[in-house]
């Protein structure tokens, strides 16, 4: 597995907006220390942008943030690539082979293994409350999830 960095965008309607602009490159690039203590479990409540074929990123993507923790949790896959990218906090990635997402109701419930959770930001446990997603927002969400874990056993969809 390797670690990848990028410039991640949250979509916003039809425009791309970078993420904390007033925040340096170094507080992406590695791992905050004080967020790695022994509190594993984050809970947020975040926008989504779903997406199973991303045109301007050419991947299958789910990308959550967190207004009032400035906080993004994201879960990408290339279409060429066997492997599941999670970010969090818009630099920090590790690619995995399966991970375990459920989403019920309006709640995204992401398990990382200790080892994943290493690489990132040292939580374990997600609980994503999606804002504002019905409807076509949660077919769009479903629809991308399916893409990320075609072929993969960790998914699990509920309504």
């Amino acid at each position: 597995m390797r670690v990848v960095k990028r410039n991640w965008t949250q979509l916003q309607g039809s425009n791309l907006t970078r993420l904390n602009d007033n925040l340096p490159m170094s507080h992406y690039m590695t791992p905050n220390p004080s967020c790695q203590t022994s509190e594993t479990f984050m809970h947020l409540n975040a926008t989504v942008s779903a997406s199973a074929f991303d045109e301007h990123y050419q991947m299958a993507l789910v990308y959550c943030f967190d207004r009032e923790r400035n906080y993004c949790f994201s879960l990408s896959r290339f279409p060429e690539e066997d492997e599941i990218e999670v970010m969090v906090l818009d630099q920090i990635n590790h690619k995995v082979g399966d991970l375990s997402v459920e989403l019920r109701g309006s709640t995204l419930n992401v398990t990382l293994d200790k080892s994943l959770a290493a690489h990132l930001d040292g939580h374990t446990t997600y609980a994503i409350g999606l804002l504002g997603i019905e409807g076509p927002e949660r077919d769009d969400l479903c629809d991308a999830l399916r893409k990320i874990f075609e072929g993969k056993q960790g998914l699990k969809l509920e309504d």
